[in-house]
């Protein structure tokens, strides 16, 4: 293992009768700085020189998560970057979108997904928010469309070839294996995708920025969202993802925004009735998907709780951070407090 380590200690501050949510159970947590294989990492929980993995999810099928109901993310999805230099001729035209998402073949991205990634479900999504979730609606699911008819309908949207689309993804898997197959279905209907695989901070560093987005540094990104939480809330992907929002840091960050639909989130956030607002966010979803804002590619969550020493108890995932362990909760197994 790697001799770098970052170390948290007791906040010398903090009160429990202040804070009576919270335990100080551990007087401090090592964190290893590296990369290792899974195999690896899993070695070292089962031989007790490692307690939890950081950064990454080791699932192990069967094994309850534990907390309430995760709920699925939508992961991943491709974001079409609407505001570059070519946005008027290419990406911002609503056909050219429509044919470029029908010719992805997402039975195909979820096999692929299950075989790089097996620790998770995959299934390929047909809405914006994902089974699991209280504000999932059951959608039609669109036909696969054949490379000649994607074909033409880019040729009648104003598509001349000539383009060449730049698509960036984490240099993470499943992400660059599932970015390789959308340029390669692409690619069967005359569309040049270049893949650019980034380092996990530089990449979100580039979708953070809108001004990156504006100077054409990407045009197609494979990244993914999670719910924050899971009841009554079809606010939690449609608000982020499809409002306008132009600062750093934005979820939107290939800058898809409309009045109609920004009108529509403002309507059901000032929605007091529950069920009169689940209905407004239930139709509101339809707008984006209709306008194909994003290629929906895959439902994901973990088959069961990621891998752990067995000298650890309550650790419980967190959705909202990819399934990591929350680790205000864990405790040692020997310890009852």
């Amino acid at each position: 293992m790697s001799d770098a380590r970052l170390v948290f200690e007791r906040n010398p501050v903090w009160r429990q009768e202040t804070d009576p949510i919270r335990r100080q159970a551990w007087d401090r947590a090592e964190v290893v700085v590296g990369s290792a294989e899974p195999e690896v990492i899993s070695g070292h929980l089962a031989a007790g020189s490692a307690d939890l993995p950081w950064g990454v999810l080791l699932p192990q099928e069967g094994v309850p998560i534990g907390g309430s109901e995760t709920g699925y993310a939508l992961d991943p999805y491709l974001a079409f970057n609407v505001i570059g230099p070519r946005a008027d001729e290419v990406l911002g035209r609503r056909q050219i979108r429509r044919a470029l998402a029908g010719a992805i073949d997402r039975e195909g991205v979820a096999e692929l997904a299950a075989r790089v990634d097996p620790g998770w479900t995959a299934h390929p999504a047909w809405s914006i928010v994902p089974t699991g979730n209280d504000g999932h609606h059951v959608r039609e699911r669109p036909p696969v469309a054949a490379p000649g008819e994607s074909g033409r309908t880019l040729a009648e949207a104003g598509w001349t070839g000539e383009h060449k689309l730049i698509a960036v993804c984490p240099a993470v898997p499943p992400y660059p294996e599932i970015t390789r197959s959308c340029a390669q279905d692409l690619a069967r209907i005359g569309v040049s995708v270049v893949v650019t695989e980034l380092p996990l901070d530089e990449y979100r560093e580039l979708l953070d920025d809108p001004a990156r987005a504006r100077e054409g540094a990407w045009d197609l990104a494979c990244t993914s969202w999670s719910p924050s939480w899971c009841h009554d809330n079809a606010r939690v992907f449609l608000q982020p993802l499809f409002q306008s929002s132009d600062w750093r840091g934005t979820a939107n960050c290939g800058q898809y925004g409309t009045p109609r639909v920004d009108g529509l989130i403002n309507d059901a956030l000032n929605t007091v009735d529950p069920r009169e607002s689940a209905a407004r966010w239930g139709a509101l979803e339809q707008e984006p998907i209709e306008d194909c804002a994003i290629v929906l590619l895959l439902f994901r969550s973990p088959k069961g709780a990621s891998r752990r020493s067995s000298r650890l108890r309550d650790a419980i995932a967190l959705p909202a951070s990819g399934h990591a362990v929350d680790l205000v909760n864990v405790r040692p197994a020997d310890v009852e407090a």
